[in-house]
């Protein structure tokens, strides 16, 4: 049965080496098991790998219009990926999914623009929050044209 399926016997975890179910009167061998997890039914032999953290990892800009923000998962196996982006600030605004998956090595990125007001400061801070619930946040600044982190 699954490598990691255990059961309380006894008042102490057992691992499970096979299971039944009734069926018609019958003992059925069980060959597949599933198990609710995070809202998506899952092979009861597959684990489920929380996220463990998220945190700003670094910005890239093309030029003073764009600008894209990373934030890595850890670890980088996690079971569900999904991370939502929020922002406080109607200066800048946001041009890709504010919902996205990260990536095999754990990067997720949020891309921003702004227009006009290229001389002024503008800023904006954005938070990542992965589907398990560990969140990070930046705090970016448009000064002259130039993109700018002024806290964590």
């Amino acid at each position: 049965m699954g490598k990691n399926l255990l059961v309380g016997v006894g008042s102490k975890a057992r691992k499970v080496k096979a299971l039944y179910v009734g069926v018609g009167g019958k003992a059925r061998k069980v060959k597949k098991a599933y198990v609710g997890v995070g809202g998506k039914a899952r092979l009861v032999y597959q684990s489920y790998v929380a996220v463990t953290g998220i945190a700003f990892d670094h910005l890239n800009s093309s030029n003073y219009n764009d600008l894209w923000i990373y934030f890595k998962l850890t670890p980088t196996n996690a079971t569900n990926r999904s991370v939502t982006f929020t922002k406080n600030s109607g200066q800048i605004r946001f041009t890709s999914s504010t919902t996205m998956i990260a990536d095999s090595n754990g990067y997720v990125y949020i891309r921003a623009t702004v227009s006009g007001a290229f001389n002024t400061s503008v800023w904006i801070t954005v938070t990542a929050t992965a589907a398990d619930g560990k969140s990070d946040y930046i705090k970016v600044t448009l000064t002259n044209r130039k993109w700018e982190t002024t806290w964590r």
